[in-house]
Parts: structure tokens; C-alpha cells; sequence
């Protein structure tokens, strides 16, 4: 609960103030929900075909790539700063999406002629509202869900956001003198300074906990502190809360968006078997309690959905796969085990199927692979000793442990670079905007350089690369410079053609 002389920052206005970026969010796609539905055996409806509605999609950054991906495909984005939704409706004519719709309004006074949704989004949005917009997006879902429908929310949680509570209640407290976001902001990050450095005086594990946190949020940006820590409203909650709300608003709860999440495997053998012994929610909240989780993106369907968490691997095929990160790797002598190491991720097998599937998906990344075809190639490398069956085992595996990342009808990019490399309209627009981000095809955001946005906004399809290659040394870069940056493009999923 917030102090009683917190900032009464409220949205709209905040978020007018102070607008929050809008970015695209990769686990809320369509592609991303729709594959984790399938692992768990419902039948969303194919993203190239499907409704997509977003609750506070600011100036939908997360919708509108979406909408540029899947032309056939409707898609409906409202927020109740006017604002946001007007820098978003430019961005919306600029390129001329007719399959989007952005519009202000307040969730408790939605109008009931919106129609049914086959995906509904509310990323960044049910921690940082009051208790009656909480229950609104819930009824939301139940009453504009289809029947085969996925929603989205995501939202703070305890025990993770304790620490982090404490922080903002201290920033609060300290800004609350003060009128302007601009001042509120300058004084948060005074108070952070100070915490970083009076904190070694206190005793030793909350000084640590308090040195880290200020550390952390010292380097966020302005917007993420300030609607993050200063506005009034950001109520975590733990997962069996959510869980009860749920179930309470006629919604069933289906998993984690992030799926690697939802396994035991980071935990020794004796507290994966007390795990193992709870039920599927209970299991969920006491894996919070031991990570320390702050955030979660929960997935939910209709009640009477036919959910089934036992995976059946067929489910699997024609789905795209890809290695979730670059990885390298090297044999070990003593063990004969295979070592795959990323930045974030490592895998140490000595399964011949293993290898193989991960190997082919590392040599094709950042590339997609169709589930039959990597199947095929598996098999053809076994010379027909592997199952396919066995391989589908195998990477239902390494996906439940995140080193498979699955979609359904994955937006396409290319990685070789043609004669007239094109990026998409919205990269160009992004570009021409001078934005320090531009939206990838993995719905993710790139950042890009000051010398990038030049080059990307002659990305159309008609450049030849010839004409880049002149305009390159006119502006005297080197001669691998246009080589980097296109090969930088291509793998961060921006090109087109």
C-alpha cells in the first residue's frame, strides 16, 4: 500500500505527461499464445486469421508490427490517454493499416458492440490500476473472449516486488513535495544516488538487498521509473491471488507464457519431488516463493476450454522452431557429452537426437525451422535408426526448458542479403522518427545507431546495392561498413527482401 503523501499521478494525465514507449512485447504475439495453446491441446485460431483486441495499448507499439504482419487479420487497440492513441493513429495512417483500430476509453464504460476476440493482450497494464479496472479486464475476457480464445495479462508479483516495494514506498515519500513528473523523476534518482551510497552503513543483508535495487533502477529510463515507482497505483500480488480472481471472473488459468518457467528442472531432486507432491497451482506459487518472482505473464482461456497439461508431442508438428539465443559449441573429452553454450542459456547432452536437433537449429538461427522438416533432417542423419516420435519427445523437451522457442505462423524475414535489401514500412517510418528502436519481425525491439537510420530508410526493395555502397563512401565510412550493418539487420530479423 502506498504512503499517504505518495504522488497522486493518474493516468491519463500521467501518461500524457509523461508518455510510457510503446514497444512490441514477443510473448504476447499471436504466434507466441497461439503455440503455447496448442502445447497444452486447445485450438486457437491461426494468427493469419483472428482477432486480436489490446487492452491499454498506449501508441500501439504491440499491436501495430501485428497488424503488418497478419494483413488478414483484425486488429482493435484502445487506452484511455487520448494522447497515446493519437501519436498512435499517425503512425497507423502513415502506413496505411486498414485492419487496426485505435481508440480512447475508459475500460469501464467499454462499448458492448466490440464483437468477439481470438486473442486479447493487457501487457504492463493490471498492477498499475484500481481494483474495479482490475476486475473489468477480467470480465473483459470472459464476455469478448472466442470460444477458442487465449488472453494475455501480465502483472507484478510477490514475493519478488517486496524489496522492490519498499523502494518505491521510499521514493514516494521523498517526491511527494514536489509537482512537475520532471521534478518528481530528478528527485527519484537523487534519492537512488544516495541510497547507492549511505547503504554499506546498514546492517549487511538489507544494505546489500538496498545497494542492488538502487543500483538497478539507476539505470532504467524515465518513463519506467517514473510510472513504475512514482504513480500511485502498482499493486503486486501473488499468484494464488491472481489464480482465485481468475477462476472467481469464470476464466480458467492455462500456464506461463514463458513456458521454462513452468518446470522444475532448475531445482535439486529432493525439492523437485515436494514440487511434484502439490497441485499444478500449488506448484506454480511455492516455484514463486523459491525464485523470488516479481513478474508474471499469465495465459487464460474459458472455463470449459479442453485444457490438458500433459503434452502430446504431436502437437508439435508444423509449428516453427528456433534456438532461443546464438549458441557455440564443443565436445567434452572425458564425459563424450555435447556443450551448447549461449549467453543466458547452457545444455550438456550426450543424447545423439539432442545434438542433432539442436545443432541443425543453431547452424540455421536466427532462421525458423518447420517442426517436419527438422524431423526429417534428424531422421536422415540417423539413417532412419530415430523415431520421429523420438525426435517430437526430444523437442517437446528442450522447449519446456527453454532452449526451443515454438510459434504458430511466425511472421518471415530473410538472412541472405539480396541485391536490393528491404526492411518493412514500419522500420522505415520507425527510422524516419528518429527512434531509438525499431520493431523486428521476432517482435522485439532493436536498437539502432544514428548512422543505421539513414541506411534502413533506403531499404525499399528498389536500392540496389550498388547505389548503397556509393552512398556509403560519399558519407566516408569504411569499406566493411555497409557489410556490418546489413549483416547486423539481417540477423536481428529486419529484413524483408
Amino acid at each position: 500500500m502506498a504512503p499517504e503523501n505518495s504522488p497522486k499521478t493518474q493516468s491519463p494525465e500521467a501518461y500524457d505527461q509523461v508518455p510510457y514507449p510503446s514497444r512490441p512485447t514477443a510473448l504476447s504475439h499471436p504466434s507466441a499464445i497461439a503455440a503455447l495453446g496448442r502445447v497444452f491441446r486447445l485450438q486457437p485460431p491461426p494468427p493469419s486469421q483472428c482477432r486480436v483486441l489490446e487492452i491499454g495499448c498506449a501508441s500501439g507499439g504491440n499491436l501495430i508490427p501485428m497488424a503488418q504482419d497478419y494483413p488478414d487479420s483484425q486488429f482493435v487497440g484502445f487506452d484511455l490517454s487520448g494522447q497515446q492513441i493519437a501519436r498512435g493513429q499517425r503512425m497507423v495512417d502513415a502506413l496505411r493499416l486498414t485492419n487496426l483500430c485505435l481508440f480512447q476509453a475508459n475500460i469501464l464504460e467499454l462499448d458492448n458492440r466490440l464483437g468477439d476476440f481470438d486473442y486479447i493482450i493487457c501487457h504492463g497494464v493490471y498492477s498499475w490500476v484500481p481494483s474495479d479496472v482490475q476486475a473489468a479486464i477480467l470480465r473483459t475476457g470472459r464476455e469478448r473472449l472466442s470460444d477458442n480464445g487465449l488472453m494475455y495479462v501480465s502483472y507484478n508479483t510477490y514475493p519478488g516486488w517486496r524489496m522492490r516495494g519498499v523502494v518505491r514506498e521510499m521514493m514516494q515519500y521523498h517526491v511527494a513535495k514536489f509537482a512537475s513528473p520532471r521534478d518528481q523523476i530528478d528527485q527519484a534518482r537523487n534519492l537512488l544516488a544516495f541510497l547507492g551510497r549511505s547503504a554499506d552503513h546498514q546492517s549487511e543483508s538489507f544494505g546489500t538487498l538496498l545497494k542492488e535495487e538502487a543500483k538497478l533502477l539507476s539505470r532504467v529510463d524515465d518513463s519506467y521509473l517514473f510510472h513504475e515507482h512514482l504513480e500511485a497505483n502498482n499493486t503486486p500480488l501473488y499468484f494464488h491471488e491472481f489464480a482465485n480472481r481468475v477462476a472467481s471472473s469464470g476464466l480458467g488459468y492455462v500456464g506461463d507464457a514463458n513456458l521454462e518457467t513452468m518446470v522444475t528442472d532448475d531445482f535439486d531432486e529432493s525439492t523437485r519431488a515436494t514440487l511434484m507432491s502439490a497441485s499444478f497451482l500449488e506448484q506454480e506459487q511455492y516455484m514463486d516463493f523459491l525464485r523470488g518472482r516479481m513478474f508474471r505473464r499469465s495465459l487464460l482461456c474459458h472455463l470449459d476450454a479442453p485444457l490438458n497439461r500433459q503434452i502430446d508431442v504431436r502437437c508439435l508438428v508444423g509449428m516453427h522452431l528456433r534456438i532461443a539465443e546464438a549458441m557455440s559449441h564443443c565436445e567434452d573429452a572425458e564425459t563424450g557429452e555435447t556443450k551448447f553454450v549461449g549467453e543466458s542459456k547452457r545444455l550438456s547432452t550426450n543424447s545423439d537426437v539432442a545434438k542433432c536437433l539442436i545443432q541443425v537449429l543453431v547452424d540455421a538461427f536466427p532462421n525458423w525451422k518447420v517442426t517436419d522438416h527438422l524431423v526429417a533432417e534428424v531422421f536422415q542423419f540417423s539413417s532412419g535408426s530415430v523415431t520421429p516420435d523420438w525426435c517430437l519427445r526430444e523437442l517437446a523437451r528442450l522447449i519446456c526448458r527453454g532452449f526451443i522457442v515454438p510459434r504458430l505462423e511466425p511472421p518471415s524475414f530473410v538472412t541472405k542479403i539480396s541485391n536490393c535489401p528491404m526492411t518493412t514500412p514500419l522500420v522505415r517510418w520507425q527510422v524516419r522518427q528518429k527512434q531509438p528502436f525499431v520493431s523486428s519481425r521476432l517482435h522485439e525491439s532493436v536498437a539502432v545507431r544514428d548512422d543505421d537510420r539513414y541506411l534502413l530508410s533506403q531499404l525499399d526493395g528498389d536500392t540496389t546495392i550498388e547505389h548503397l555502397r556509393k552512398e556509403a563512401a560519399a558519407a566516408s565510412h569504411s569499406n566493411d561498413w555497409l557489410d556490418e550493418r546489413l549483416a547486423y539487420f539481417a540477423y536481428h530479423s529486419l529484413l524483408v527482401g
